[in-house]
């Protein structure tokens, strides 16, 4: 009403203008993963709800493909992770399997040797155990809330911020296209239809490679040493200035 009468008397009204604004991705940088890692392979307080951080982080897999893994689908002398098939939280429900909704879904991801030092603390020594879900060791499947729960506790005793499970899926994808794996071998990891999206969501580059990169574009070793040069000839100053400083108290004495 009130903007219908300020139009009516001549009042020009302009609709804000609102901008397209893509959030960044979270992803885990190296040093987070580092600590997270250490954390997993020294700790003795391990437990097997937890066990969706590290597969999250070493396999790049949705936390709901995580949540819906058997051990049948763990094969530890091929050291591979055979993915197919989600887990969905639904309301009344719980956590209901599904098919997932494309073919490329279904594929199968190699297990780092980081990761197979864990899971084989846990690997069932009872052969009824085996259709038993990883990360709840029972007949049903992990919430998805639960895992969430578990890891935010987890994540302040380590002392990295949690930034979620899918942060785990940039992280591994960023890595792998940072250390110059083949685009088709990311892509197929991580269950994308084509490559293009797997460049479009996944390829953002981290803090550290961009220094690194703009570092070596700029490479000058003449400017470097002379760079050192400063460095050390300032740090003599100092040194001066400091002995200069204790002689005077000593002379006091």
């Amino acid at each position: 009403l009130i903007m219908s009468v300020l139009k009516k008397n001549g009042f020009r009204i302009d609709s804000p203008r609102i901008k397209n604004y893509t959030p960044k991705k979270r992803f885990y940088n190296n040093e987070e993963i580092e600590t997270i890692g250490q954390y997993f392979m020294k700790s003795s307080k391990i437990k097997r709800n937890h066990l969706a951080i590290p597969i999250a982080m070493y396999t790049g897999l949705r936390i709901g493909e995580i949540l819906a893994l058997q051990w049948l689908d763990v094969d530890l002398n091929r050291k591979l992770i055979s993915v197919s098939k989600n887990a969905e939280h639904i309301f009344g429900k719980g956590s209901v399997l599904q098919t997932p909704k494309t073919e490329s879904s279904i594929r199968e991801v190699a297990i780092p040797n980081q990761l197979y030092d864990i899971l084989i603390k846990f690997a069932p020594q009872k052969d009824d155990d085996w259709d038993n879900f990883i990360t709840s060791n029972r007949q049903k499947p992990q919430d998805s809330r639960t895992a969430l729960r578990c890891a935010e506790r987890l994540f302040v005793k380590i002392g990295v911020e949690f930034k979620g499970f899918h942060a785990f899926r940039h992280s591994y994808a960023t890595k792998m296209l940072e250390s110059g794996v083949n685009t088709k071998v990311v892509s197929d990891l991580l269950g994308h239809s084509n490559i293009s999206t797997t460049l479009n969501i996944y390829s953002h580059t981290s803090n550290d490679l961009k220094k690194e990169c703009v570092d070596k574009v700029f490479e000058d070793k003449a400017y470097e040493r002379e760079r050192e040069k400063k460095e050390l000839y300032q740090q003599i100053l100092e040194m001066q200035k400091t002995m200069n400083e204790l002689l005077i108290k000593v002379s006091s004495l």
